[in-house]
């Protein structure tokens, strides 16, 4: 009678061990022609959901971001520096349209971006929207070689 239990217990922990041995990633990455989509909310909370989305190196994905809140937001991506200049130039009344790296979100808004990464690994997102980038709105790649 004790032994079924303890049998699935076994069971049980085996299978954890397999997950937590498994390759981190469980996806198709995209290509130029397929992109791999993968979908954004922007909150006024500030953050965003998912906060870290895994890609491979050299991997196309189509970014689909809804703008869930009241305000405006942005989502941009970019290397840390290149994310704080462009928070500069949003301070000073800067980007008045879309860019190949940033999409800005009226509320309830929903847009697409198309990304190819390349190898580098400092790289992130975030809303550049005066003041909320500050506020921790960002998000994390983490590029899977």
């Amino acid at each position: 009678m004790w032994q079924l239990p303890r049998v699935m217990i076994a069971i049980g922990l085996f299978a954890g061990l397999v997950v937590g041995c498994a390759p981190a990633a469980f996806f198709t990455p995209g290509t130029v022609d397929q992109p791999r989509r993968v979908t954004i909310s922007a909150f006024d909370s500030m953050d965003f959901d998912p906060a870290r989305i895994q890609v491979r190196a050299g991997e196309t994905i189509r970014f689909v971001v809804t703008n869930k809140g009241v305000l405006q937001h942005e989502f941009a991506i970019g290397r840390r520096a290149d994310l704080l200049e462009h928070a500069q130039v949003m301070a000073h009344g800067g980007m008045r349209s879309d860019t190949s790296m940033a999409i800005r979100l009226n509320p309830g808004q929903t847009k697409e971006l198309i990304y190819t990464f390349g190898s580098s690994t400092d790289i992130g997102y975030g809303c550049m929207v005066p003041d909320h980038f500050p506020a921790g709105m960002s998000g994390a790649f983490d590029i899977i070689q």
